[in-house]
């Protein structure tokens, strides 16, 4: 018994955070400023418009001075464009996103406090949250925050975050295209200089044969190195596979690529 209310209880949890994170992703959108305004509300206003927010009023138990506070409070901190909401549970994930939007003024309060490194070009908060609406709009409009969408929106949820952390470095233009560059090939495994060959950089998989630690797709045998990927197949509509032509000899130093050959399909070249 205990396990299974555990189960769906993890589920439930899993369930709420998600739109607990769409409906703040709608609210960063939706708003026509940056996180510099909600910096301006610092004594808790966005916590007192979150709290006032989730209350039932539609059952009675908040009075005509509470109303009048929640407005007030929507107003110091500003339009998430949350109207009267019937459904109790959209009136909750809605205040609680509100108080995701108070703990990330904190977070920043605090790190501003410690931040020791000034910014030689100035502030640019501006930039950052122009970036993260756009980002969140785009993500939005192709669907990707959507139950149905890939991996049930968890997908526009881990971009958006990334995106958020790459707007809080507050790049330069110069050293925001050096950053994506080395990202883009890190997070798909490329290394940012070239293969060496030197020991170090090889494993063994098998006997006399060796991966590189650095570029999975490079190995090497008692022939000498190659790329298992040199060579990549193109078809018509744009489908790309590989094959044991695809295998290409190699010297050192060596920086991974494939040259793609167009075929009419897997079974021969065009």
């Amino acid at each position: 018994m205990d396990n299974e209310w555990q189960a769906n209880t993890d589920q439930t949890t899993l369930k709420a955070i998600l739109a607990v994170i769409r409906e703040r992703y709608r609210q960063i959108a939706a708003k026509d400023f940056g996180a510099a305004d909600d910096d301006k509300w610092g004594r808790g206003e966005l916590a007192l418009a979150a709290a006032l927010y989730a209350l039932p009023y539609e059952a009675g138990l908040v009075h005509q001075d509470d109303y009048l506070m929640l407005h007030m409070a929507l107003d110091m901190a500003a339009d998430f464009e949350l109207k009267p909401e019937p459904d109790v549970k959209r009136r909750i994930v809605k205040a609680a996103a509100m108080l995701l939007a108070e703990f990330e003024r904190l977070e920043r309060a605090e790190a501003g406090a410690i931040e020791s490194i000034p910014n030689k070009d100035g502030p640019r908060e501006g930039q950052t949250g122009a970036l993260v609406r756009y980002a969140a709009d785009e993500l939005k409009r192709a669907g990707m925050f959507g139950e149905d969408s890939d991996y049930n929106g968890w997908l526009g949820v881990a971009v958006l975050r990334m995106v958020e952390l790459f707007a809080s470095e507050r790049h330069s233009g110069i050293s925001a295209g050096l950053a994506i560059d080395a990202f883009s090939k890190l997070a798909r495994f490329e290394p940012l200089t070239p293969l060496t060959g030197e020991d170090g950089e090889w494993i063994a998989v098998d006997e006399g044969l060796y991966q590189n630690r650095r570029a999975g797709r490079v190995f090497k045998d008692e022939d000498g190195a190659y790329d298992i990927e040199g060579k990549v197949f193109r078809q018509p509509n744009g489908a790309c596979f590989t094959a044991a032509e695809s295998r290409v000899p190699i010297t050192f130093p060596y920086v991974p690529q494939s040259d793609y050959v167009d075929v009419a399909d897997e079974g021969g070249e065009a």
